[in-house]
This record gives C-alpha cells, sequence and structure tokens, in this order.
C-alpha cells in the first residue's frame, strides 16, 4: 500500500510539474472577476489549487471549488474559504491519489 502511495504521489508531482507553464495564467472566470490560478501540491502529495481573484469593488468576495477524482472514478468537491477580492483562496483534494477536474470560483457580491 506504501509503494502504490508513493506512485500516486510521483505520478501527481510529475502532472503538476508538467502544468507548470500554466500555473500563473489568468483563467476565464465570473464576470466582474479576473483570476489567476496556481496549483499547489501539499505535504502528503494531495493536489490543490490557489485562487486569487480581483474584482473592480473591493466589497465583492469569492471563493475557490474543486471537483476531485479517486482511482475509482469517484468524485467529489471541495470548497476554499470565502475571501476579500485580492485575496487567495485555497481548496485541496482529501489524498495523494486524487486529481482535480473541473475547478473555479462562486462569487458573492455586496
Amino acid at each position: 500500500m506504501q509503494i502504490r502511495r508513493r506512485i500516486g504521489a510521483v505520478a501527481t508531482s510529475i502532472a503538476i510539474a508538467a502544468s507548470g507553464l500554466l500555473a500563473f495564467a489568468p483563467t476565464a472566470s465570473a464576470a466582474g472577476f479576473d483570476c489567476n490560478t496556481e496549483y499547489l501540491v501539499g505535504s502528503e502529495g494531495h493536489p490543490g489549487i490557489k485562487k486569487t481573484c480581483t474584482s473592480n469593488r473591493n466589497v465583492d468576495r469569492f471563493r475557490a471549488y474543486a471537483e476531485c477524482h479517486d482511482l475509482h472514478g469517484n468524485k467529489y468537491t471541495h470548497y476554499g474559504p470565502i475571501v476579500w477580492s485580492g485575496w487567495a483562496s485555497v481548496v485541496w483534494c482529501a489524498a495523494a491519489d486524487h486529481q482535480i477536474g473541473n475547478q473555479g470560483i462562486y462569487t458573492y457580491y455586496a
């Protein structure tokens, strides 16, 4: 089992490293927000994303979300904290062998 975890962690790290060129690329997001996405690897090898978004109004808030997939095809969604425009919302999948599928933000307008 330990070898499987290590293989999964290495495969995830390689995939994230290979996407490094896109790690800081602006992403399309909800109307009124301009976001950058950074792909992360946690201390146990689990994947995460960091969304930093700004809007033209500092009273707007947002939260990041990530759809995570395990090796058996199960999907679940994790959510980051609700933060103010200009701050970062970070969200993690539960385990190293999970992958991030769809991801984005939910917006909260004042």
